[in-house]
């Protein structure tokens, strides 16, 4: 199972190199680009990959051929150097970073020279043990050891003492850093439910709107095409908005019928009814052909998220015109 995702990485972004990674080592690289050798600066190694100071840009995925040459002076001719077989996997502002890529030891001859032959990842372990393990204390500070998945800005003096002292915490410090990716997931769960409550909350309510417009709008078109069929225009709209918004609870939807005689004159029945003895008296008598009828309907919402209402007395409004036939 994996380990939650770390919310905030994506502000202090974590080194997530699979090794050790030593800083500033006494160590050049030479690559061949078509001219003479000149050697480039090594910004940090582990025996999976390296970045090199450079200002050749590889694409990602391009195979180089390195030479690693120590520039301490302390070791034997035949361990001053080894040859790699790296990819380029991505750019810095001051060179490439690098994965070294493992290959099997040739056995016999071959084309290679000894010092050219591409070294396998034990090899390159090897030689960068006794690059640590032949370098002074003095030069240890500039060669801080840094645990892998430790925080990309973690103080070196602080690697260093480690070092000094002889503790071997890397594996520890590795599991306290993925056990920060569960502190930060709790710490972040009640805000991502809140906000997630919310949406929902809202979504639902923005839903029961959408309903309540068609069926209002259903319902004006019913009593429009009524004149002289219907002796209660309000109850025509209320049945057609029944039907059309089946998922509203009736007994809250709040209805008034507004229903035009001339341009300037119009008479409003709120409720759920208006029945008359006919179609030519009372409010189906005013149902007049070229003038309008107005539905407003509303209905109560509810914005409340963990028992904390942030709308008090919500309610959806919604209000419909529609000209008698």
């Amino acid at each position: 199972m994996k380990s939650p995702i770390s919310w905030f990485e994506k502000f202090f972004p974590r080194d997530r190199r699979g090794a050790e990674r030593r800083e500033s080592p006494p160590l050049i690289a030479y690559y061949w680009d078509g001219a003479a050798p000149r050697a480039h600066e090594i910004r940090d190694i582990s025996p999976c990959g390296l970045f090199v100071k450079t200002e050749e840009r590889w694409y990602p995925g391009t195979l180089v051929r390195l030479i690693l040459q120590r520039t301490d002076g302390s070791a034997d001719a035949s361990e001053r150097s080894i040859a790699i077989l790296a990819k380029a996997v991505r750019w810095g502002a001051d060179g490439v970073g690098l994965a070294s890529i493992s290959s099997e030891p040739a056995n016999g001859s071959s084309g290679w020279a000894a010092v050219d032959k591409p070294a396998d990842r034990k090899a390159i372990d090897a030689f960068l043990g006794k690059l640590r393990n032949e370098n002074n204390m003095d030069d240890a500070e500039y060669m801080p050891l840094i645990p892998a998945g430790s925080w990309a800005n973690t103080p070196r003096r602080i690697s260093y003492n480690i070092q000094r002292l002889g503790i071997r915490v890397n594996a520890s410090l590795h599991a306290a850093s993925e056990g920060n990716a569960l502190v930060e997931f709790a710490l972040c769960l009640p805000i991502l439910m809140l906000i997630l409550t919310g949406i929902a909350t809202f979504g639902f309510a923005l839903n029961n709107y959408l309903e309540l417009t068609n069926a209002l709008q259903i319902g004006a078109q019913q009593v429009a095409v009524s004149q002289n069929s219907t002796t209660d225009p309000c109850n025509t709209v209320v049945a057609a908005v029944y039907q059309a918004a089946p998922y509203l609870t009736q007994s809250q939807l709040k209805f008034t019928t507004t229903i035009y005689t001339s341009p300037t004159a119009s008479t409003a029945y709120p409720g759920t009814s208006c029945s008359s003895s006919s179609t030519t008296t009372g409010a189906a008598g005013n149902l007049t052909p070229g003038y309008p009828v107005q539905v407003t309907a509303t209905y109560p919402c509810s914005l409340s998220v963990y028992g904390v209402n942030y709308v008090p007395g919500c309610l959806l409004h919604a209000q419909v015109t529609e000209i008698v036939q």
